[in-house]
């Protein structure tokens, strides 16, 4: 069950990436940092986990499911919201800021960097949890600039595609999954979820949709600065 729950951690990794190249470069560089950076600030509660905390996690059937229903809900709006955006260039039409809110990073995407420190930490014996989790936090922060400079390389068509493809499948994934694996009902009839991690991927999500609104907002005062300046 473990391998699943990775394997959709990392598809909603690089979703988001597919959601970020819609955005500005400054917006989506803003929106990387604040997370990665934010995450990387809860070094000292990552240390508290081993390894066998993090193996109960991943082989929990309700991690699963939750895991699961959130990818279902945000993959749905981001398929309506690429459609949306799809129409609005090929029409020349002003896209609207509640159609880019909805291209927010996925809530998993905290999450997976969030674990992915708990298994530094558990592997480098003796490791300065401050000076491992910026690392990886830095590591991470490299790698996802580097991905969605490579993904802007192609048409705004063939990533809508890519975002289309992709979306489709994550969303077959957490429907099924927990079926075929937990002999669960599908995802779209869970009860018994980790309220828990809801409630944590909730306030992480409240942090990312502030972030997004703030972005354009902090940009704007900036060239009211700059200008201020330059008169």
């Amino acid at each position: 069950m473990s391998f699943f729950i990775i394997l959709i951690l990392i598809g909603a990794y690089f979703q988001t990436l597919y959601r970020l190249s819609f955005i500005k470069r400054k917006s989506r560089y803003f929106l990387l940092f604040s997370i990665i950076f934010t995450i990387s600030c809860c070094y000292k509660h990552a240390a508290n986990y081993n390894l066998n905390d993090l193996s109960k996690f991943l082989e929990n059937a309700n991690t699963l499911t939750t895991i699961c229903l959130i990818v279902i809900i945000q993959e749905i709006v981001s398929l309506v919201t690429t459609a949306i955006l799809l129409r609005k260039k090929i029409l020349s039409e002003n896209v609207n800021f509640i159609n880019k809110l909805a291209l927010t990073p996925s809530l998993l995407f905290p999450l997976s960097q969030f674990l992915l420190v708990i298994f530094v930490f558990n592997k480098m014996s003796g490791i300065n949890y401050f000076l491992g989790s910026v690392t990886v936090g830095f590591l991470l922060l490299i790698f996802s600039i580097i991905s969605c400079e490579i993904i802007q390389l192609m048409s705004f068509e063939k990533i809508s595609k890519m975002n289309f493809s992709s979306s489709l499948t994550l969303i077959f994934l957490a429907m099924f999954l927990p079926v075929i694996l937990t002999n669960s009902k599908p995802a779209t009839n869970y009860i018994t979820i980790d309220i828990s991690m809801l409630y944590g991927l909730i306030f992480i999500g409240t942090i990312v949709i502030i972030l997004a609104i703030l972005t354009p907002l902090l940009n704007k005062i900036k060239h009211k600065f700059l200008q201020i300046i330059l008169k």
